[in-house]
């Protein structure tokens, strides 16, 4: 038996298995990045998902609750901090479970460490532009970045998780590639692509887009390019806005 060409031909599997091992950390390195840079916040940790989604179906701008009650909603104890240092409940960006209500546009405004209570108030001045955000970063969370959404889902969603009214809900106006008339591109925060070809928009988030921007003429069928989107910034020919608003 060649004993030296079965140790060269082992050696060689071992060497192209490596190679496939050190392309797969790659993408999954590239696709964390890229979900991170659309969130725009750190990721929250995926047990205190229980918690957020009751203070978004709750629908309520104010919501008590118990440390114990809390338990229940994310099925195991809370860590003996919870109960031992004020600071648990801080609104801070570097604490999973915070992120878990800070998240969804909620604060903590009251903690009783001795009756073990906490209140969550919506914080002051949310505007749909914010819960957009919001309801965006929260679907990348659970699906994935590009996830594909129909403007009537987008509007079905906002109206469940916060009481939005679907009537006062354009999604085409979160878009990179796209924008509006009558929107101030430059201060609306983009979200989305739109895909001419499905109709439907897909969750970007905060996200380096680069690519073409379109507009639709008013009692036009097609769109027209109006600028470019280079790393997120819309840069726009406000001149063919101005022209279709005097016509």
């Amino acid at each position: 038996m060649d004993y030296d060409r079965i140790i060269l031909e082992l050696l060689d599997r071992i060497k192209r298995l490596e190679e496939d091992v050190a392309v797969l950390k790659e993408e999954k390195a590239e696709k964390t990045d890229a979900e991170e840079i659309a969130l725009g916040i750190p990721s929250p940790s995926k047990k205190y998902q229980s918690l957020k989604d009751y203070l978004l179906q709750s629908g309520s701008d104010e919501v008590h609750v118990t440390f114990t009650e809390i338990e229940h909603i994310l099925g195991f104890s809370l860590p003996s901090s919870a109960r031992a240092h004020r600071a648990f409940w801080a609104n801070t960006a570097t604490h999973s479970i915070a992120l878990s209500w800070m998240s969804c546009g909620y604060e903590t405004v009251e903690v009783d460490m001795r009756k073990e209570t906490v209140v969550f108030r919506k914080k002051p001045g949310t505007r749909i532009d914010d819960l957009m955000s919001a309801l965006v970063a929260d679907l990348i969370h659970q699906f994935g970045l590009g996830y594909p959404i129909s403007a009537q889902e987008i509007r079905q969603q906002m109206k469940e998780r916060y009481g939005t009214n679907p009537g006062s809900v354009l999604p085409a106006d979160y878009c990179y590639n796209r924008v509006n008339k009558g929107i101030d591109y430059r201060t609306k925060p983009a979200l989305f692509e739109f895909d001419a070809v499905t109709g439907q928009y897909k969750c970007l988030g905060i996200y380096p887009y680069s690519g073409d921007v379109f507009y639709r003429p008013r009692g036009e069928s097609h769109d027209i390019r109006v600028g470019t989107c280079e790393h997120g910034k819309r840069i726009i020919d406000r001149k063919i806005l101005l022209q279709d608003e005097e016509t």
